[in-house]
């Protein structure tokens, strides 16, 4: 290629990868942070202002300072530990859609860009809430920018059939919504009833009806553990009739009743 040649890299319509924040928090004087095999349904990014927090995960134990922000994709096991130490933390839950979930399951230590925006932008930022969303979005995505292209699986895993992957996205944008039968579902990517079913099953491994309630009852438990909302209100954020039907699914997939779920300070993975 000569000097003279340009290089054309231009694209349109780019999709962003689906990105949710369902909490953040900056959290003064915490103490007792301490959490045998923790795993986690959601992203956890965090950033602690004082050192000696430890995050122990596969056999190592990293020693947490504030020069750096932690990163945790959901499902990672992980355990932590603080003694006596009292330290204050700014933290966001998200949940991400394809391609992030190809990456890793491990701790990733980051340069902190959080430290800058609590120190210097939280306070300011914060008086236009709709201001504020954007900056924290921002943050997100510049901490998500900084994991290494060889952390996301590739080859490991096949991304799911586009038609399937279409489906998914589709039941995961309205879990109030429960009118999700095959024949519906089909319908909109243009295949036969019996095609879909025998592909759905083929991509996931379970039935659409299965993997549907499989996400609402995930979402559920993510939804009792760090919202203030009802079991009525999440009963209904999910797409169950009632609290009784919706309370009757739940205990059968996790052992326990919602109630005792929210109960707990770091309740466990369904069985």
């Amino acid at each position: 290629m000569s000097k003279d040649t340009k290089s054309s890299f231009l694209h349109y319509d780019l999709s962003p990868p689906e990105i949710r924040i369902v909490q953040y928090n900056y959290y003064c004087g915490l103490a007792r942070w301490d959490y045998v095999r923790r795993e986690l349904p959601f992203w956890l990014l965090f950033w602690n202002e004082q050192p000696g927090v430890k995050i122990h995960f596969k056999g190592k134990t990293i020693e947490l300072h504030p020069g750096v922000d932690v990163l945790i994709p959901p499902g990672t096991k992980y355990s932590t530990s603080c003694g006596s130490l009292r330290f204050n933390q700014f933290y966001v839950n998200f949940f991400a859609q394809a391609p992030l979930d190809l990456v890793r399951k491990k701790i990733f230590l980051f340069p902190s860009t959080i430290r800058n925006f609590v120190r210097k932008d939280f306070p300011r930022w914060q008086e236009n809430q709709s201001l504020f969303t954007v900056q924290l979005y921002a943050l997100v995505f510049a901490v998500l920018r900084q994991i290494p292209f060889e952390d996301y699986v590739g080859g490991e895993k096949t991304p799911l059939d586009s038609r399937i992957r279409k489906i998914t996205d589709f039941m995961e944008a309205g879990f109030g919504e429960n009118t999700r039968n095959n024949r519906e579902l089909a319908k909109r990517v243009d295949m036969s009833v019996n095609n879909f079913m025998r592909v759905f099953k083929r991509e996931t491994g379970t039935t659409a009806r299965k993997y549907y309630l499989k996400k609402r009852l995930e979402r559920a438990k993510t939804l009792l553990k760090i919202a203030d909302n009802s079991i009525e209100e999440v009963a209904f954020h999910t797409g169950f009739s009632d609290r009784y039907s919706f309370s009757k699914a739940f205990k059968s997939y996790t052992g326990f009743s919602p109630a005792v779920w929210r109960k707990q300070s770091d309740p466990p993975s369904a069985k």
